[in-house]
């Protein structure tokens, strides 16, 4: 125990958000056992004692004995001052506002507690701070009336709750109800009366509860501003019902709530409330809800035909919502939900006097890459419907500010917390002047639907909760959210001190390196699985990615820079591959991503040393060995998905045979997530639509034993028929396609799922996208080797082309032949271009049944090899040939990731009307097979225009966007991409480091 007493000193009147935070620096330092004591300027000092003083800056002048120095003046900033004078060591924490003196005490105490080994005083830094981002938002929604009851009536769980977000930095809070439940829909029968609407009644709610759900609602919105904090409610649905604009009457609003009628969890709980009441009755009931809870300080609307209200009179309904608002007598936040928003709406907002913010999920219903996708599925922008990303919302004379949500389809359950992550996503949230961020908080859509099942928690054993409230568990997305958001400082101690307090101070560097990478994994299989842009069919953390057909035409999360593995299959082939990400290099990420989070682990596994830590520690080892296993499960299903589709191809076995290899290896690893999650987590964790969305990672084990099962089938059938490859017609498979679908049950609320029986399915259309419960439908092994079988003559060779590799090794050449092959030779022919361009041959010796490797010898990177198989048959001297001397495959050698460097100086604005033009510098140790230009308005939705650049002396290369393309109050975005001769793909900027575009401000003339 350190003994040098710390005396704390308020020389400013606080507010309520520095108090707070005050009490909690005391009581939390007292609890580590320094002695911390309160006084003030008129007590006796102790000299010997750290002394700290917490000052607005406006009264920092009467009280410092330094010059004063310059500080933060925006509201939330801060600085840390250090004064040595007279023996007495001094610190400041000082703002401009209480807000920002909260956060200097918080950055302060993690500067304490980050360091416990150093003295006091070399503990603090001096430091200023201000906020990058306006807005730093993390929202709840309310599902499930008996999960939600433990805590949500608790001022315990709302003051902690709080805390850890005054401590993480955000400053604004948004509770949601209405989202696709009828529970608070809307909100305020369940609160209170409404003159002239005593017939509405929610039947099963006493007039108590709705008494305390008021009463709730009142203590929240006091709590979050005592702590700082805005608090925003949001009211997704005015009604359970909709109306139909199109049938004309009233429909339960999705097939979902549909399914959950016919189980009796979909009535609407409120009754004698018709589509034609709310149009005065909510704008009513928000004014007195307003009135009752004077803390209240924004309200966040769902605007589509979700919201229960039909998007032709959307603007009528809401100019009732906007006066209520108006009349509140206090400023208010108005957050609109782009998807559905029209431009009358917005209008009616900005005519009453308020000043909107238009809001719209960053990338999809998902927890994509740190960066704005370049692309939208091509399934979206086909609807011509405002639904995700930016779309069309960054005009340059829009009436509203842009906020970018993270929506929470993906990051569920498992622990998640990388600054890295998210200093680069805030940057990314200030494209088009936007103000920061809303993310989903963990747990989000947990008892989706108000589903019954009674109280259940994620964590089964209750006896590894080491927390009170289950939010807690998830600290480090929390802090890791509200710091990146508020600064983008590579060192934050308040994050740092954490994982030591937590971990002991050897453990907490490579436990935070496991939470890093373990963090990486799901947005990477979003950026490049993308099976369903919706969340309530998608869920990352728990979905196997369906059978192989459906793993192989899934569309990509960023089309634009991620190939899908049939598109790359079949660019590969051609041999015209584009600088996107392939298949092997994300497979290659998941390998290293699972690899770098297990040996994090291993190193901390060793210094682990504070008892105190073992149930978190064997917590948090669970869910980032269980991320691990999914990263490394995504690496190895990505190329048995590939090696099967070259397989389907062309008939190569070894592509088969590689195939079934990595399924085996993704099974393996599924199962080991089974192994570490099963007894820990609960077996019937309701998350989002039924079945999709509920159960246990061992529930799908069925299906990848099923698909394993059925890949060696198709071997063993290729073995059978590869001789005789005709014979295949007389195969008669039960069904050429077929699904074996995943099935659910519900007994007393429980919801239970399996595999269900085999049945015949249509085939599948690529890109996969949308088509929920296709994602297990499979072609039968013996259509697989019919397909196959009837597209190659009698005698044939199939062989997969290998069009580069790395230098310095020999080079495996494999192939298969199709016929007879009861006396054959098979030869590889090879030359190297650079030297005379003889062609040499060796033997392909039959390594397995039916694969012929031969092994073409090491040689320098630069280099080409061509090369070609032939098979002679029987002494025939008219061999068959996979490639001719005239014609060969061409290989081209170099290094290992070797690709092209684009070095480029970006324009910050140009004249509208004025072509731009674009200059760039492209180094290849190989020749360049093109250098292009894509480009486009800012506009998501928008195609990107794509232009050959002409190549200059040096190695520099021009392209112009004409003045003609240019669309007036659109600014304009581009990106430059090159590839090489050996297939080495470059698009600058760089998405791993950047946002991968650049924009260019247009200006009228």
């Amino acid at each position: 125990m350190n003994e040098q007493p710390i005396e704390l000193a308020a020389l400013s009147s606080l507010g309520t958000a520095s108090e707070h935070a005050s009490a909690s620096f005391l009581a939390t330092l007292t609890f580590d056992g320094l002695m911390v004591r309160r006084t003030n300027t008129a007590d006796a000092r102790d000299h010997e004692a750290l002394r700290i003083n917490l000052c607005l800056a406006s009264d920092l002048g009467t009280h410092i004995h330094l010059k004063p120095p310059d500080l933060p003046t925006e509201p939330e900033s801060f600085a840390i001052l250090k004064s040595e004078r007279s023996e007495q060591q001094s610190v400041y924490v000082v703002g401009p506002d209480d807000v920002g003196l909260g956060y200097g005490i918080f950055e302060l105490l993690g500067q304490l507690q980050s360091h416990p080994g150093a003295s006091l005083w070399h503990r603090v830094s001096a430091v200023s701070r201000a906020p990058r981002l306006a807005v730093r938002s993390v929202c709840i929604l309310l599902y499930n009336r008996d999960l939600e009851k433990e805590w949500l009536y608790s001022r315990d769980h709302w003051n902690s709750y709080f805390e850890l977000l005054a401590r993480s930095r955000f400053n604004h809070f948004t509770l949601i109800t209405g989202h696709h439940t009828s529970y608070f829909t809307p909100p305020f029968p369940f609160m209170l009366e409404v003159p002239g609407y005593d017939h509405l009644k929610v039947p099963s709610l006493s007039d108590q509860e709705r008494r305390q759900n008021l009463e709730m609602l009142q203590m929240v919105s006091t709590l979050a501003s005592e702590w700082g904090i805005k608090f925003v409610l949001g009211i997704w649905q005015q009604q359970a019902l909709h109306k139909d604009p199109k049938a004309g009457g009233y429909l339960l609003y999705t097939r979902y709530q549909q399914d959950l009628h016919r189980f009796g969890h979909g009535d609407n709980m409120v009754e004698g409330l018709t589509y034609d009441d709310l149009f005065d009755y909510c704008p009513k009931a928000l004014g007195l809800l307003l009135q009752q809870c004077p803390n209240i300080g924004g309200v966040q609307f769902r605007m589509n035909w979700e919201s229960g209200i039909g998007e032709d009179e959307q603007a009528e309904f809401y100019r009732g919502i906007f006066a209520a608002i108006a009349n509140c007598g206090r400023p208010m936040w108005v957050d609109l939900r782009a998807k559905g928003l029209v431009g009358e709406t917005i209008d009616a907002a900005s005519e009453i006097g308020l000043d909107p913010v238009v809001s719209t999920k960053y990338w999809r219903e998902h927890m994509g890459l740190p960066y704005h996708a370049t692309e939208n599925n091509a399934w979206d922008i086909g609807r011509e419907y405002r639904r995700y990303g930016y779309w069309d919302l960054l005009h340059q004379e829009r009436p509203y500010k842009v906020l970018y949500r993270l929506w929470f389809g993906s990051q569920k359950i498992l622990l998640w917390g990388d600054l890295g992550y998210v200093d680069r996503f805030a940057e990314s949230c200030q494209l088009g002047a936007g103000l920061g961020f809303e993310v989903c908080a963990p747990l989000s859509e947990k008892g989706f639907h108000n589903w019954p099942g009674g109280s259940w928690h994620v964590i089964a054993n209750r006896h590894l909760e080491h927390y009170q409230w289950e939010f807690q568990r998830y600290w480090g997305f929390y802090l890791a959210f509200g710091l990146g958001g508020y600064c983008r400082e590579v060192t934050q101690p308040i994050f740092e001190a954490e994982f030591v307090r937590r971990f002991g101070q050897t453990a907490a560097p490579e436990i935070r390196r496991a939470y890093e990478a373990a963090s990486r994994v799901l947005p990477l299989v979003t950026a490049f699985h993308g099976p369903s842009s919706n969340d309530l069919w998608y869920w990352p953390e728990m979905d196997i990615g369906g059978l192989t057909e459906a793993y192989i035409g899934t569309s990509a999360g960023d089309p634009g820079r991620f190939y899908t593995i049939y598109e790359y299959v079949a660019e590969y082939l051609e041999g015209a591959v584009s600088a996107k990400l392939t298949p092997l290099e994300v497979a290659a990420r998941f390998v290293h991503l699972g690899a770098r989070v297990r040996a994090a682990l291993g190193r901390a596994a060793d210094q682990i040393t504070s008892p105190a830590s073992d149930q978190e520690w064997r917590l948090t080892r669970i869910d980032l060995e269980s991320l691990a296993e999914l990263s490394e499960y995504h690496g190895a299903r990505i190329l048995s998905a590939l090696r099967f589709e070259l397989f389907r191809k062309t008939g190569d076995r070894a592509s088969l045979r590689d195939a079934i290899r990595y399924a085996k290896k993704a099974l393996r690893r599924w199962q080991r997530i089974v192994e570490l999650t099963d007894g820990v987590y609960y077996d019937h964790m309701v998350f989002n639509e039924p079945p999709n969305q509920i159960g246990h990672w061992k529930d799908l084990l069925p299906f990848l034993i099923h698909d394993v099962d059925r890949l060696e089938k198709v071997d063993r059938l290729f073995l059978e028929y590869c001789e005789k490859p005709n014979a295949t017609a007389l195969l008669s498979p039960s069904f050429q396609w077929y699904q074996q679908p995943l099935q659910w049950t519900e007994q007393d609320g429980v919801l239970s799922r399996s595999a269900g029986e085999i049945a015949a399915a249509e085939p599948l259309e690529y890109p996969f996208y949308e088509q929920r419960g296709n994602e297990h439908v499979v072609q039968s092994p013996e259509a697989v080797v019919q397909d196959l079988f009837t597209r190659v003559a009698a005698l044939s060779v199939v062989h997969v082309p290998v069009r580069s590799s790395e230098g310095d090794r020999e080079i495996p050449i494999r192939a298969s032949v199709i016929g007879d092959r009861g006396d054959i030779e098979v030869t590889l022919r090879y030359a190297i271009a650079q030297r005379d361009g003889t062609f040499e041959s060796t033997e392909m010796r039959e390594h397995d049944d039916n694969v012929y490797v031969g092994l073409l010898p090491p040689s320098e990177p630069g280099l080409t090899i061509f090369y070609c198989i032939e098979v002679t048959a029987n002494g025939s001297a008219h061999p068959v040939v996979h490639g001719t001397e005239q014609n060969p495959h061409v290989l081209r050698l170099g290094y290992r990731g070797e690709k092209p460097l684009i070095t480029h100086q970006p324009p910050l604005n140009c004249t509208f009307g004025r072509s731009l033009g674009i200059t760039a510098k492209v180094q290849s140790s190989a020749a360049l097979r093109y250098v292009r230009l894509h480009y486009r308005h800012l506009i998501q939705s928008d195609p990107w225009t794509v232009a050959a650049m002409t190549e200059l002396a040096g190695g520099a290369y021009v392209a112009a966007i004409p003045g003609s393309y240019m669309k007036a109050g659109w600014d304009l975005m581009y990106a430059i991409e090159a590839v090489d001769e050996r297939g080495g793909g470059t698009f600058h900027p760089d998405m791993d480091v950047a946002q991968p575009f650049f924009v260019v401000s247009v200006r009228s003339l």
